[in-house]
């Protein structure tokens, strides 16, 4: 994952200055478009009603903490949501 969407992601989130080393895991992976993926994934983390939809619809109510936990996981979980739900996946463009 590009460090700029993490920075964003958690800048987002009021966290800024977080560095990740974990690696966001899509079916986009390397595809020609991931980057684009990614832009996508970018928007609907600082889209309110995107979020509100993901939360609506999985319960997940994770929220940044000062501790950090969980951030990855959260990312993770919305990523694979978005895929899913919203963006699809290489196979769907075939």
């Amino acid at each position: 994952m590009s460090s700029y969407i993490v920075a964003r992601f958690f800048h987002l989130s009021g966290e800024a200055g977080i560095s990740l080393s974990s690696v966001l895991v899509t079916a986009w992976d390397n595809h020609p478009d991931r980057s684009t993926y990614l832009d996508f994934l970018e928007w609907g983390l600082g889209h309110a009603p995107t979020v509100r939809a993901y939360r609506l619809a999985t319960g997940d109510d994770w929220a940044p903490s000062p501790s950090g936990e969980g951030r990855e996981a959260f990312l993770q979980r919305f990523s694979d949501w978005a895929e899913a739900n919203l963006y699809g996946r290489p196979e769907d463009f075939a």
